[in-house]
C-alpha cells in the first residue's frame, strides 16, 4: 500500500465525481482506487475487521473518507443517481462497497423517506453479521434522523410490532443512535417503545433490549431508574429484574442503591 499523498487522493476521488451521473464508472474507478491503496499484509484478527462473507481491500479510513467529501455535493444535486449508486454499490460483494453505499444513502435527502427505509430493509434482511446491521442502521439513516426523526421513530414502531423477531431487533437496534444523539430530546417515547419487551422479553431479544436499556440509562438515568422501578413492582417481573441487574453498573451510585433495595426487597427477584 502506497503511502497517501493527500494532493492526489483528492485529484482521483474529484475525477470519480466528475462521474456521478454514470454510476457504473464510478463503482469501476472505486474498484481502481481501492487496489491502489488495498493493505496486502493485513491479517484475520485485527481490529476493525469487515464481515466475514466480504471481501475488502482494507484500505485506509482517510480513503473513503475522501471519496465521501468529493461525491457529497453531487448526491445533493442528483437524487436519481445516488440511489442508482446506492445500489450498484451494494451488489458489490466488498467490504468498502457496500459501507459506502450505507453511506451514500445516509447523504440522500428523505423526502419521500421510503426508496431509504425499503433499501434498509432489504440489506438488513440480506445481512447476516448483526455488527455490519447495527452500521447499515446508523449510517444509512443519518439523514432520515437528523431531519425527520419522529418519521423514524413512527417507522420503528412499525418493527417492532412486526411478529418477525428479525425485525423486531431491527426496530431496537435502529432506536440506538437516536437514543444516543444529543439533538433529539423526547426520551419519553422511548420508553413507551420498549415497555412490551421489558414486561416480556423473548430469549431472542435479550442482549438488545438489554443494549437499549443501557443506552437509556446512560442518556437519562433518572427517567431510566424510574422505567425500571414500576415494571420491578410488578409481581414476578423477572424479565425487568435481569434487565436492571444486567443495566446497574450503567447508573450513577445513588440509583444503583435504589434499584439494589427494590431487588432485595421482591423476593422472586
Amino acid at each position: 500500500m502506497p503511502a497517501i499523498q493527500l494532493a492526489h487522493l483528492r485529484q482521483r476521488c474529484a475525477a470519480i465525481a466528475d462521474h456521478f451521473d454514470q454510476p457504473d464508472v464510478v463503482v469501476s474507478d472505486l474498484h481502481a482506487l481501492f487496489s491502489i491503496y488495498a493493505d496486502r499484509t493485513h491479517r484475520t484478527g485485527q481490529t476493525g475487521e469487515p464481515p466475514p462473507l466480504l471481501l475488502s481491500y482494507n484500505v485506509p479510513k482517510p480513503v473513503l473518507r475522501q471519496v465521501l467529501i468529493e461525491i457529497r455535493p453531487q448526491v445533493t444535486n442528483n437524487r436519481t443517481a445516488a440511489f442508482q449508486l446506492c445500489d450498484l454499490l451494494w451488489r458489490e460483494e466488498y467490504y468498502e462497497m457496500r459501507l459506502l453505499a450505507t453511506q451514500v444513502l445516509g447523504l440522500i435527502a428523505p423526502l419521500p423517506p421510503d426508496p431509504i427505509l425499503d433499501r434498509v430493509v432489504g440489506w438488513i434482511k440480506s445481512t447476516p453479521d448483526e455488527q455490519f446491521q447495527r452500521v447499515i442502521l446508523e449510517q444509512a439513516l443519518n439523514s432520515l434522523r437528523a431531519e425527520n426523526p419522529e418519521r423514524l421513530i413512527t417507522q420503528t414502531n412499525e418493527w417492532l410490532a412486526n411478529p418477525d423477531f428479525k425485525i423486531i431487533k431491527m426496530g431496537l437496534m435502529a432506536l440506538n443512535p437516536l437514543i444516543t444523539s444529543s439533538e433529539y430530546a423526547n426520551i419519553p417515547i422511548f420508553y413507551r417503545s420498549i415497555t412490551p419487551f421489558v414486561r416480556s422479553l423473548p430469549s431472542p431479544l435479550r442482549e438488545t433490549v438489554r443494549e437499549t436499556i443501557e443506552s437509556l440509562a446512560k442518556r437519562s438515568p433518572k427517567e431510566t431508574a424510574h422505567f425500571l422501578r414500576q415494571h420491578l413492582m410488578i409481581t414476578d417481573n423477572q424479565d425487568a429484574a435481569w434487565l436492571t441487574r444486567q443495566c446497574i453498573e450503567f447508573f450513577p451510585a445513588e440509583l444503583q442503591e435504589s434499584l439494589r433495595s427494590l431487588l432485595r426487597a421482591s423476593p422472586k427477584n
